[in-house]
């Protein structure tokens, strides 16, 4: 027979569902006032004023404007870990079509997550300290990458999966960089480019072995 609940056991749900309610208001206004003001430039006081609470409150969920950070990576981990699922098979292909095709898509993702991306990196570039906070292992996408490269087979272990991953990732990152600083550049001719760089690197992956 299942127990009813008590009433502080329900009242105590009923708090932490309030408690993350507010933390995603104050991370949605975080998004809104950096889009509009950059990271810098953007204060605690407006962040709590966006979402209609206190700097108070706001200090409830957060210690510090940083801290806010890592909530906008969590935000945006699925544009870059879903198409990673698909970038094995891309690669098993050894078809450059084939992954420029993986490529563009990746690129069509990152307008998704640019204002919740571009205060990060900026945030990332004024401090190592606060890189080294945000980023404590890995850059978003480089432990799924490496994983496909294993799930592909194109390399041994995870030592070459990891150092073959720093030479194709690099492209990626400096292009969404640009894309986050809103300087143009033309996806279709980088992705031919980015594509044919890679199935050489995989081609000489694989007779390395």
């Amino acid at each position: 027979m299942e127990q009813k609940q008590t009433a502080p056991g329900r009242r105590r749900r009923v708090q932490a569902t309030h408690r993350e309610m507010t933390r995603t208001l104050l991370t949605d206004a975080a998004i809104t006032v950096f889009a509009e003001k950059g990271y810098a430039q953007s204060t605690i006081d407006q962040i709590a004023a966006e979402a209609g609470t206190s700097r108070a409150t706001f200090y409830l969920h957060f210690r510090t404007k940083a801290d806010l950070l890592r909530d906008l990576l969590e935000r945006a981990s699925g544009a870059f870990t879903e198409p990673y699922t698909r970038l094995a098979a891309s690669l098993r292909a050894r078809d450059p079509d084939a992954v420029r095709e993986w490529i563009l898509e990746a690129m069509r993702g990152w307008i998704e997550v640019e204002d919740i991306m571009r205060p990060v990196y900026e945030a990332a570039n004024a401090s190592a300290e606060t890189y080294r906070d945000i980023f404590p292992d890995d850059l978003p996408g480089i432990a799924e990458m490496s994983e496909a490269l294993l799930e592909a087979d194109i390399v041994a272990n995870t030592e070459q999966a990891e150092i073959y991953t720093i030479i194709l990732y690099s492209p990626l990152l400096h292009l969404f960089r640009k894309h986050l600083r809103g300087e143009p550049f033309d996806h279709e001719f980088a992705a031919s480019a980015i594509a044919n760089a890679w199935t050489d690197t995989i081609v000489g992956a694989l007779h390395a072995r």
